[in-house]
């Protein structure tokens, strides 16, 4: 890995099971957090049914990355996976191939200790790396995309994703 330049993951497709997983995980969820009247924090002009899907899509990627089993629960979670280590990991999605690691200011005083980041589009992923927490979630990394305060890094600050394998 080049300096400041985390190395580019292979490309994650779900398969076809994994791929009906997703979308009645992310029908399933997106049912459960309207019913509850769960406040959607989308930073995007997509539908909220689409980050569902992207969402746990790229989860299901990322937990077949690094050998770990996902978190097939509908409540809320404050992270999607944890790692053997015992860390806890919040996976973003973008669709933008320069994408930031972006999260919620609500993000700060949860137990996520490792943000990922997920390039792609349903049913396919790659991951450009990984932030901890601590250096996501300071206030030098605030920024406004449009959609209030949200916690932004770009992708050559982020640290290869391989040393969470």
């Amino acid at each position: 890995t080049r300096a400041g330049v985390p190395r580019m993951t292979p490309y994650i497709t779900l398969t076809v099971p994994e791929q009906r997983l997703a979308q009645f995980l992310a029908k399933s969820r997106y049912e459960t957090n309207r019913r509850k009247g769960t406040t959607n924090l989308k930073v995007s002009h997509e539908t909220v049914e689409t980050i569902e899907l992207e969402g746990i899509a790229a989860e299901l990627a990322f937990c077949r990355y690094v050998n770990v089993y996902p978190d097939l629960d509908l409540k809320i979670a404050d992270w999607d996976c944890v790692l053997p280590n015992g860390a806890k990991v919040d996976v973003k999605t973008t669709m933008h191939a320069n994408g930031r690691l972006l999260s919620h200011p609500n993000k700060k005083n949860k137990q996520i200790d490792v943000f990922v980041l997920a390039i792609g589009k349903f049913p396919t992923y790659r991951f450009a790396g990984y932030a901890l927490s601590s250096d996501l979630l300071n206030e030098s990394r605030l920024t406004d995309l449009g959609y209030g305060p949200t916690y932004a890094i770009s992708q050559s600050e982020l640290r290869d994703i391989e040393e969470l394998k």
